[in-house]
């Protein structure tokens, strides 16, 4: 398996991973299809990732890889281009070396199944928009996410619910 992802997206995909060693499945970011995917139970977060060389033996399974809280630090600095995991190690990546990573860390795929995500996102179109609850935690939380895309630069941040009481989608742009 050979998995390779831009470092600021996964970065900010992995803030949302679990470290509740209950859940253990949701300790890390899903590989799943297109799409990198990350949950703690109250904040999921979705990145349409290109699937540029991904090889599965098991058509029906989606690799779950942890991101450490010091591989998270690495993917977020300035000069990280892109992370590699190959199975058992993850590797991060600065423009100046594809050879050479900036940032090394065993990575083995968790044993376990990832719920199915695509079941809990509100079906709303893309111009609707509401207001949202949120607590100061998970709001910290999507700021950090717009920060770590951002890369230094402001991005919008657009609410969108099928009202005030159903979960809502959260999409970031420039």
């Amino acid at each position: 398996m050979r998995i390779e992802i831009d470092a600021k997206t996964l970065a900010a995909v992995a803030v949302a991973q679990s470290t509740e060693s209950t859940r253990y499945y949701l300790c890390g970011v899903c590989f799943d299809g297109d799409d990198a995917v990350a949950t703690d139970g109250h904040l999921l977060t979705v990145a349409v990732w290109i699937n540029r060389d991904l090889a599965i033996l098991d058509d029906d399974a989606a690799p779950i890889m942890p991101v450490s809280s010091k591989a998270i630090t690495a993917l977020k600095r300035r000069d990280a281009t892109h992370a590699i995991f190959d199975g058992s190690t993850l590797s991060v990546y600065g423009a100046t070396s594809d050879t050479v990573p900036l940032y090394l860390e065993p990575s083995t795929p968790i044993d376990g199944t990832f719920p199915d995500w695509r079941r809990v996102l509100p079906d709303v179109p893309d111009d609707a928009t509401c207001s949202g609850m949120f607590g100061d935690a998970l709001f910290a939380r999507i700021a950090a996410t717009a920060k770590i895309l951002g890369a230094g630069k402001s991005l919008g941040v657009q609410f969108q619910g099928v009202d005030d009481s159903s979960a809502h989608r959260v999409r970031y742009y420039n």
